[in-house]
């Protein structure tokens, strides 16, 4: 009876983390949605008036950050997909090897990379200066 509770609990834990994994890879996937999105719309709005003016520099400058900040999240939702693969290869792997050597499976985990965490931040923070920096545009705008 043991045997089977703990089996019940290693299936709930790994329908949690598919969900999770699931979760996180749509999240990614809707924010790269929207930051393209709003790129496409800022860059077919912008009217090339007022060189050199303090607003030029802030347009530019959120423009830029909007861009980094969507090339970063593209790279973090490509490995998160890469990962959930690699995970899956594994978990199949060890299951495979478990069958033919007739033994229980091991633990099988994944872990992302600093490259992905690092990007991760990187993405966020860029898009929340982009934002900032579009709002403060707008509002120098409005004040003109």
């Amino acid at each position: 009876m043991e045997e089977n509770y703990y089996k019940e609990a290693i299936k709930q834990a790994a329908e949690l983390g598919n969900a999770a994994t699931e979760k996180k890879g749509t999240f990614y996937q809707h924010i790269l949605l929207v930051s393209v999105t709003v790129f496409a719309i800022v860059i077919s709005l912008r009217s090339g008036g007022s060189s050199g003016s303090v607003e030029s520099y802030l347009f530019a400058f959120s423009t830029i950050f909007l861009a980094v900040g969507m090339l970063s999240i593209a790279v973090v939702y490509r490995d998160h997909m890469w990962y959930a693969q690699q995970a899956r290869k594994a978990f199949t792997d060890e299951a495979l090897l478990a069958l033919r050597e007739k033994r229980a499976m091991k633990m099988v985990t994944g872990k992302k990379s600093a490259r992905t965490t690092v990007l991760e931040y990187i993405g966020v923070i860029a898009l929340i200066i982009s934002a900032a920096g579009f709002t403060a545009y707008s509002v120098i705008g409005a004040l003109h």
